[in-house]
């Protein structure tokens, strides 16, 4: 195994309105769409789309949602081995709204067998591969959990906290990728380099030196924003793909910022860009970006 992404799975229902509803408001649903996401899906499948491999560790209930999401991995060469089914528990479910002008969103999640995502899950076989990965990557699981994977592999380390970053400071990770709310918390941790995306403003890591890349204006290019559900997922598979691909932090964070601009441009969670896609896509921005895959 050389690739191992741990996270939630859910089954998405997305409603598009016209604008967000305010506290105690009403607003009409003018589309629904029901599509495969949670953080750890959705970042899994950037990541496949761009290196053709992966593993991934999970928890699903025995239901229709686990049998779509163990389908749509295998159709992406995603190992659902360490992936556990329970029969006591339903799959995790989120309702997104998002606003059909502005692409901003709104998410409400039930995490169900996500909740099993604990230490405990780690068995035998897995610590024993985990010796052997170049690159693990923690998306959306309880700080006991990502530090366990981490602390069993010799490869690149990276943990997207979100509804943990408050506790997020002790685990011991090469990069920790958080957006600019979540990177509040963050203040004063040592250690981990902290990638943060700045949504239309672009992304940043920081660490000894600030390493910098602008947000990308899609309708100069004749696109239009349709949602930013799951844009950062598409930055966070991206950038771990780039690294595990050779590419220096420059490099994976540039090519991470156009991933999640193209995943803008899309309405589904899991519209992060194919290799050949993204390769497409940079012809478009950015011609002098060399990416191969």
């Amino acid at each position: 195994m050389d690739y191992l992404i741990a996270g939630t799975l859910n089954y998405d229902i997305t409603l598009f309105v016209k604008s967000l509803p305010k506290p105690g408001g009403e607003t009409k649903v003018t589309k629904l769409k029901k599509t495969l996401g949670g953080k750890g899906g959705n970042v899994a499948t950037a990541f496949a789309k761009l290196v053709g491999r992966a593993s991934f560790l999970g928890a699903l209930g025995n239901d229709e949602a686990a049998r779509l999401h163990l389908n749509y991995f295998k159709n992406l060469n995603i190992s659902t081995e360490y992936i556990k089914i329970y029969d006591d528990i339903e799959s995790g479910t989120s309702y997104v709204i998002v606003d059909e002008n502005s692409g901003e969103n709104m998410i409400i999640s039930y995490p169900g067998a996500n909740s099993r995502l604990k230490p405990e899950i780690v068995d035998d076989k897995l610590l024993d591969e985990l010796s052997k990965s170049k690159l693990v990557v923690a998306a959306n699981v309880v700080p006991e959990l990502a530090e366990k994977l981490f602390k069993n592999s010799y490869g690149i380390k990276l943990y997207i906290p979100a509804t943990y970053v408050k506790n997020a400071c002790s685990v011991k990770a090469d990069y920790f990728i958080v957006n600019e709310i979540e990177s509040e918390y963050l203040k004063g941790c040592s250690g981990p380099k902290i990638v943060r995306t700045l949504g239309k403003n672009g992304a940043e890591i920081v660490g000894e030196e600030r390493i910098y890349v602008k947000g990308i204006n899609l309708e100069k290019f004749g696109l239009k924003p349709s949602s930013s559900a799951g844009a950062g997922d598409a930055f966070a598979g991206a950038f771990a793909a780039a690294l595990a691909l050779g590419y220096d932090e420059k490099d994976s964070l540039q090519l991470a910022n156009y991933a999640a601009a193209y995943k803008v441009s899309r309405d589904d969670t899991r519209g992060s860009p194919t290799k050949e896609e993204l390769i497409k896509f940079l012809k478009l921005v950015n011609p002098a970006f060399n990416f191969t895959g």
